[in-house]
């Protein structure tokens, strides 16, 4: 779902400002989780030679941090000369996984900007086809991604896609997507809603 709304709301845009960071906020909990291919022997032979590297690495890394401006250069060749020395990538499969402890807080940046956060939101949902002052959810809450993925796909959305053999014609003809359309059409607009579809037919 393509939202433009990230730094203000627009004229004719339903889709405010907050609703943006409320869908990012189905994601504020993932991690990477990536499913290492290698076998226990060669993660430790990995391990052995990559961390003296790091090791070092971080050493240079905090020096960096106190460093005079003149000297920060110099020290940066040098992190960049260790990473050249650090052991190839195990296979794996990229991977994420949903961490609650971890959720990191999901603002609204004032014109789009991360140096200035003006509140903070929760999970939920598009307000434009929600009941009036429907809740968020907590960050914390419980498998966002998966609770984001059912209500795209319910049959209830009323964003859902054509069933086997009807047309967009029939769909916009359901008493409930002409409810919405009104509602999601810019005020005073008379041309019609423009709908699309690009996940295929769900059966009914």
């Amino acid at each position: 779902m393509g939202l433009r709304a990230a730094c203000h709301d627009h004229k004719f845009d339903p889709i405010r400002q907050s609703d943006y960071y409320r869908m990012q906020a189905h994601f504020a909990q993932t991690q990477p989780n990536d499913l290492v291919l290698a076998s226990k022997p060669e993660q430790e032979a990995w391990k052995t030679q990559a961390e003296p590297v790091q090791q070092e690495m971080r050493r240079l890394q905090g020096q960096l941090r106190r460093a005079a401006d003149g000297d920060k250069a110099k020290i940066e060749m040098q992190i960049e000369a260790l990473d050249d020395k650090m052991p190839a990538p195990l296979a794996s499969i990229y991977a994420v996984a949903d961490e609650p402890q971890k959720a990191s807080p999901i603002k609204i940046l004032f014109h789009g900007d991360y140096l200035n956060p003006v509140a903070t939101v929760g999970v939920r949902p598009l307000g434009i086809i929600l009941p009036e002052g429907t809740p968020e959810a907590e960050l914390t809450t419980p498998r966002p991604r998966l609770k984001l993925a059912e209500w795209m796909t319910e049959p209830t959305n009323p964003f859902d896609c054509p069933r086997d053999g009807e047309s967009d014609l029939a769909v916009s003809l359901r008493p409930r997507h002409r409810l919405h359309a009104e509602r999601l059409r810019p005020h005073g607009a008379r041309a019609p809603l423009i709908r699309s579809c690009s996940i295929g037919s769900r059966p009914a």
